[in-house]
């Protein structure tokens, strides 16, 4: 079995929970354009230029990729983030 990269561009949904002590940052409620769900996500610690700590509790709107990194409905994480805009 093949775990890949998403092939295009899509936009996640998800409430921003937080970062941990190791700088990543943690998503809950986490939604894609294309009905895949988790219910938390972390992202590397590169992107926390995209989130700010006012951020947190807020609804954003990511504009990313997924990878897939195991077999399974919660398999996945989002990369190559390019946009985040926080939800009115």
């Amino acid at each position: 079995m093949s775990l890949q990269t998403g092939a295009s561009t899509m936009m996640f949904e998800a409430t921003i929970a937080g970062e941990s002590e190791a700088g990543n940052n943690i998503l809950k409620d986490v939604q894609a354009e294309n009905g895949m769900h988790r219910q938390h996500i972390w992202l590397d610690a590169r992107y926390r230029g995209h989130f700010s700590q006012p951020m947190k509790g807020l609804r954003v709107q990511i504009l990313g990729r997924y990878r897939r990194y195991r077999a399974g409905p919660n398999g996945w994480t989002i990369e190559k983030i390019r946009s985040v805009e926080v939800i009115p």
